[in-house]
């Protein structure tokens, strides 16, 4: 397996980026929905999106284990899953609102996005030909 001393650095600031966006995404939706402000839902959430993307394709271009020949999208993926469920469940806390909708959305939002991140994870290690999948992973 391929070992150098800086190869999580753009992993570990990508963490860093996606929890630092996430939770002040979630901090404004919030404020948004409490004060029925509907219409900068999309802005923010727009925003938010090419945040998101703009970090993991920087994070990822940067980071030295994409030069072998492996799926490094997974991690990335696997991160964000993470990062974004660990910063709503900080916000629902701190927020503490009881709006069952916002539950409800966490839940489908985790089912569909883990399904997704599933089928990411399946389709990752049958793509790679040459590898032992053990050493990759």
């Amino acid at each position: 397996m391929y070992y150098h001393e800086d190869i999580f650095k753009p992993q570990a600031f990508f963490i860093c980026l996606t929890l630092i966006w996430s939770t002040l995404f979630f901090n404004r939706l919030f404020l948004y929905l409490e004060n029925s402000d509907y219409r900068s839902v999309p802005m923010i959430s727009s925003l938010y999106a090419i945040l998101m993307f703009v970090s993991g394709l920087i994070c990822g271009y940067f980071d030295s284990i994409r030069l072998l020949r492996i799926d490094i999208g997974f991690r990335y993926h696997l991160i964000a899953f993470v990062c974004v469920h660990v910063a709503f469940a900080e916000m629902l806390v701190i927020q503490n609102p009881v709006i069952a909708k916002v539950w409800l959305g966490l839940l489908v939002q985790f089912v569909v996005w883990g399904m997704g991140l599933l089928i990411h994870y399946l389709r990752s290690r049958s793509s790679i030909k040459g590898y032992q999948p053990e050493d990759l992973f």
